[in-house]
């Protein structure tokens, strides 16, 4: 048995789901950055390295990691709400997309223009996407 909130986002899902598409391509996106944008070639630098600028060459690291991990559960999560919207799936999209917009500053790779400008971007986009979702289907309310 369904209740009144799932039955509007499932209309919501099906009247319209781009916004879950425009996530499938932004985290398909997020996930190819790395080697895109170029911060994802020193995977395999030491640890001591340095970039230009004298940035440690492990935050290129990890920033790689975290858009190939964050992008590649993204990926999936909104291409099976793509398929059959339910909220959790959006509000874990949600809470993923706030991740990668924190990441540069969480895992320390701020400095690291390409791979920070990426996260952020593509994380408030990600974001919005699924809040405007989550808005259409009554469970932000508004």
């Amino acid at each position: 048995m369904a209740s009144g909130t799932g039955d509007r986002a499932g209309r919501a899902g099906r009247r319209n789901n781009r916004q879950d598409w425009v996530n499938v391509a932004l985290a398909l996106w997020l996930f190819l950055s790395p080697w895109i944008l170029g911060f994802g070639g020193s995977v395999r630098t030491p640890a001591f390295a340095t970039l230009d600028g004298g940035i440690p060459a492990v935050a290129a690291a990890d920033a790689a990691w975290n858009a190939w991990v964050a992008g590649g559960v993204v990926f999936m999560l909104a291409l099976t709400a793509a398929a059959r919207l339910r909220l959790w799936q959006e509000w874990l999209i949600l809470l993923i997309a706030l991740w990668i917009f924190a990441a540069p500053w969480v895992v320390g790779f701020a400095g690291l223009n390409a791979a920070a400008f990426d996260h952020w971007i593509v994380g408030g986009l990600i974001f919005l996407g699924a809040a405007s979702l989550l808005r259409r289907a009554g469970a932000l309310g508004g």
